[in-house]
């Protein structure tokens, strides 16, 4: 029999609707602070390079901040913005102190069942003209995309055979459009392999894809299917999504145009 599979990125704890509901939620800070007291940091440029280079110790500490009660482990990325590295000539240490620093939270917050909070760095560039606006904002926007990438929101599943073993189908949610204005909205795939066609397997992953983008609190789901795709449209339409255009001609494959049906469903 078909059964949908999820990975470990998406088996969740608690969200923090549901946490907030049962009581208060409590996120530790001060990593900064207790690493200069251990002798990690000097007081000065504050930049976290102890990510980088002792990350074992930044684990250590998340771990020791959840088994004092905190809810939420917390990237420790403190300064860690454009600006802040290039004043300081450690402009190359921007995309790996900021992933690593995400990393090594998330896999702590994902072995005690924790809410995982990515770090906005505060900046002291910001002028009142457009200048000064689109540089702060262009900072928040890659910060936000690092955030994003590790945040579990976008998982995907697995149709297995349980009796032959056998992966049988899969489906995914990515982002919609790179800029965080559109983070409310992910878009789905779905994939049956196809002598599996007809099974009732699509509708299994799609049914897991949107309550998967509901328990993360996207707004609305699109799909994007090559015309003339009538089974897929089908599926689509009995999960309650609805046409909202046609893009004519924009893909080629084997020779021919391809036009793209668009669907969306708000969750």
């Amino acid at each position: 029999m078909p059964s949908t599979k999820r990975p470990r990125t998406t088996q969740k704890p608690l969200g923090l609707i549901e946490r907030l509901a049962a009581g208060p939620v409590i996120c530790a800070e001060g990593y900064l602070f207790e690493f200069e007291r251990r002798g990690y940091l000097q007081a000065g440029a504050f930049v976290p390079e102890i990510v980088i280079e002792n990350p074992e110790l930044v684990a250590q500490l998340h771990r020791e901040f959840v088994h004092a009660g905190s809810d939420v482990v917390e990237a420790f990325t403190y300064y860690g913005h454009r600006e802040k590295l290039r004043l300081i000539g450690k402009e190359d240490l921007l995309e790996p102190l900021n992933r690593r620093a995400l990393e090594i939270a998330s896999d702590v917050a994902q072995e005690h069942g924790s809410l995982l909070a990515g770090n906005l760095c505060n900046t002291n560039v910001f002028a009142p003209d457009e200048a000064s606006r689109a540089a702060v904002r262009a900072m928040f926007d890659e910060q936000v995309e690092w955030i994003d990438e590790h945040s579990g929101a976008h998982p995907a599943v697995v149709a297995v055979d349980d009796d032959a073993g056998e992966v049988i189908g899969f489906g995914s949610l990515t982002a919609f459009h790179p800029r965080p204005a559109y983070r409310p909205t992910v878009e789905n795939s779905v994939y049956i392999r196809r002598d599996r066609r007809g099974e009732g397997v699509g509708r299994l992953l799609l049914d897991e894809l949107l309550r998967l983008a509901s328990d993360h609190g996207f707004h609305s789901v699109i799909a994007r299917i090559v015309g003339g795709h009538e089974a897929s449209i089908a599926l689509h339409e009995a999960c309650g999504f609805a046409l909202i255009g046609t893009q004519r001609e924009v893909g080629r494959k084997f020779g021919r145009w391809l036009d793209v049906v668009e669907m969306q469903r708000m969750v």
